[in-house]
């Protein structure tokens, strides 16, 4: 046997982001991945905030599935005025959530284009 055959293959998982189901519930989610054999999701923002951070908790324990990470939040910067009182609280819940679903990532838009243009970054 060759040393390619040999070697283990890592653990590999897969998670799906919830916008994928975007006409499920939280709940429906989560059954739906776990019969499917799906291991972990990525939480999007409005459906952790219909169900609450302890019920999406319970439920994924319940349920076997990890969270790997937040997204769909809204943007951070609204043009030039830069990041809103609104958008600051929205950003501290969402690592308050993220703490305790023992998520460690979160993926954001961080403005609109104009605010970044005038910001002086541009797109790689």
């Amino acid at each position: 046997m060759s040393d390619a055959a040999e070697t283990k293959r890592p653990d590999r998982a897969l998670s799906v982001c919830q916008i994928t189901t975007r006409d499920w519930t939280f709940e429906q989610d989560v059954r739906g991945y776990a019969a499917a054999g799906v291991r972990g999701l990525s939480v999007w923002w409005d459906k952790l905030q219909a169900v609450g951070p302890k019920a999406a908790a319970r439920l994924l324990a319940d349920a076997g599935l990890r969270a790997v990470s937040m997204v769909g939040l809204p943007p951070l910067l609204a043009g030039d005025a830069g990041m809103s009182e609104a958008s600051f609280s929205t950003m501290m819940s969402a690592l308050d959530a993220c703490h305790a679903l023992g998520i460690d990532r979160i993926g954001l838009v961080p403005g609109l284009r104009a605010a970044a243009a005038s910001n002086g970054w541009t797109a790689s």
